[in-house]
């Protein structure tokens, strides 16, 4: 078969990778040379059409990115920065000139005319710079166009229409400064304070004559379009928490005047945050919660890839949704990023065969304890539905009894055939499923409990979950984590998400294939590939989760409901 454009094979696995040169005047732009991504299959024709699809992406990428290095920047704001460029330089000689040291005392019986001056290397250093501003020679001056750039707010890419139109403004006020010092150097004290009065004269702040909707506008109108895209609603929440903090840092200003050096500041005060707040903690405003942070340094921080992820990166799609709309001409926080070690932080880690003999030898499965905050029968239910399904922990706890089905003969949890805002929320498209009960769930009575549960009139199959936050599992999370410290010693890195982890981890060990777990655990689908048709049918579903095999004994449990 003839090679097919950007489709490589990788070696190491056998499937093929999408890899497209990026053009030589966006390498900076984009921060890379070449954009890789997993193509996720072993066909060749399809890594082929799927790569096509991707390079259209990037075609209409490169387009875009082009069309924004194309635009100016306005004169009249650019002339303001400047004036103040130069007002700062002049006002740094100022102050090196006031704190000279005194002349030798050999000198000081002649006139301002003898003293020694160095008009040659000024005057030669202005030729050189004259010259190379006519040659368009930036390099001269990289120094100074960067700490404006840097200073004035500007986000302009290298070699940009942009970047061109400050380093050549830079340019010229540099060598206006240097004749204005190079005429002191002659001694023309009065010339040098005429040529300066020339030069400085006052630039007043430009009106944006445009007008763009306020960041908090520009929220309501991304969050729109997520949720009609189908995105979750956390996202929406998480993203409104994170805008909230930045516009309580710097106000809730049009989305144009939000500069790169807002992001910074934005981004050297969420390092502050302290990891774990209370909810009254929680209910301050953004600027004293980083007071907290600063207050206490022995309290543990958010971590840098927290900030960059979450934080950062909630303003940014906001930002890039802006830029979509054509409210913005560049994204201000692009390329805003914490600078942290690249080293893997701590993750979650999964129960051994050792932690879950363990775990079911909890009170709550051999005393018959059903702690409040445990919320009854879930303190049991949950973790075994989590080892069993591979499931989020959200997931579980917003099973309702009617979500239980039959179809076929094979008992399944519908995820699939249920209305977000009826008491669900998904993460992701790939949330969307049908996942059949395991037969150790069934042998230990998940049938009869919610055929116990539907009795008692219930909607909800745990209907004590609660809490004040939108993720009615949040509270019990947390109960899990200090039930299984006390009962168990485990550490941080092992709480109830850890279950979701085991899951992966027998399945695989059960030999059950990647796509297949991956359609009982709800993730994403990798490709565009994975998208087309229905998935799996339930039948082949069913075969794969009883295949699912644990090295746990469980003959001891007594799951007959305490209320």
């Amino acid at each position: 078969m003839c090679k097919i454009k950007y489709v490589h094979r990788r070696k190491n696995s056998g499937k093929y990778q999408f890899r497209q040169n990026v053009p030589a005047d966006l390498q900076e732009v984009l921060g890379k040379k070449v954009i890789k991504r997993s193509l996720d299959t072993m066909d060749k024709r399809t890594a082929g059409k799927i790569a096509a699809a991707y390079a259209a992406e990037n075609k209409r990428l490169f387009k875009k990115l082009r069309e924004d290095k194309d635009k100016p920047i306005d004169p009249a704001l650019l002339s303001y920065e400047l004036y103040r460029f130069l007002d700062q330089l002049q006002a740094e000689d100022q102050i090196k000139r006031a704190n000279k040291p005194p002349l030798h005392p050999a000198f000081a019986h002649l006139p301002d005319s003898a003293l020694p001056k160095e008009p040659t290397s000024r005057q030669l250093m202005l030729d050189e710079m004259q010259l190379a501003l006519y040659q368009a020679d930036y390099s001269f001056i990289q120094g100074h166009i960067d700490a404006f750039i840097r200073a004035s707010g500007f986000s302009v890419e290298q070699g940009s229409v942009a970047y061109n139109q400050i380093a050549r403004g830079v340019f010229e006020s540099l060598i206006k400064y240097n004749a204005i010092a190079l005429k002191r150097a002659e001694g023309d004290v009065l010339g040098a304070t005429l040529m300066q009065t020339n030069l400085l004269q006052p630039v007043q702040k430009p009106e944006v004559a445009r007008t763009s909707p306020k960041l908090s506008e520009m929220f309501e109108s991304w969050a729109k379009e997520h949720e009609k895209a189908g995105g979750a609603k956390r996202t929406i929440s998480d993203f409104h928490t994170h805008l909230i903090r930045f516009i309580d840092l710097h106000g809730d200003l049009a989305v144009h005047k939000i500069t790169t050096a807002h992001v910074v500041t934005f981004k050297d005060a969420a390092l502050f945050l302290p990891k774990c707040m209370s909810n009254a903690e929680r209910d301050l405003p953004f600027t004293q919660q980083v007071e907290l942070g600063k207050a206490d340094p022995s309290r543990e921080k958010v971590a840098p890839r927290t900030v960059n992820d979450k934080v950062l990166g909630a303003l940014s799609a906001v930002l890039g949704h802006a830029r979509n709309q054509n409210a913005i001409q560049i994204n201000p926080a692009s390329g805003v990023k914490v600078k942290h070690s690249k080293r893997a932080s701590p993750r979650r880690l999964p129960y051994s065969t050792e932690d879950l003999n363990l775990i079911f030898r909890f009170p709550i499965y051999t005393e018959g304890e059903r702690p409040r905050a445990g919320a009854g029968e879930a303190s049991v239910w949950l973790p075994l539905l989590a080892m069993y399904t591979g499931a989020r922990l959200e997931e579980l706890g917003q099973i309702l009894t009617n979500d239980v089905k039959q179809e076929s003969g094979i008992w399944f949890i519908d995820m699939l055939n249920i209305e977000e805002g009826g008491g669900h929320t998904f993460k992701n498209d790939g949330s969307r499923r049908q996942v059949p009960i395991h037969k150790t769930l069934i042998a230990l009575g998940i049938l009869g409990y919610v055929k116990h549960m539907r009795n008692k009139g219930h909607e909800r199959l745990f209907p004590y979950l609660q809490s004040a936050q939108e993720e009615v599992t949040a509270n019990y999370s947390k109960w899990w984590g200090r039930y299984a410290r006390d009962h168990g010693g485990f550490g941080k890195q092992k709480v109830f998400h850890s279950l979701r982890h085991t899951a992966k981890d027998a399945f695989r060990n059960s030999g059950i294939a990647a796509d297949l777990r991956d359609a009982i655990q709800g993730h994403a689908r990798a490709t565009e590939g994975d998208k087309y048709g229905v998935g799996f049918s339930l039948k082949v579903l069913k075969e794969a989760m009883d295949r699912l095999e644990y090295d746990v004994d469980l003959s001891h449990l007594d799951m007959t409901p305490r209320s």
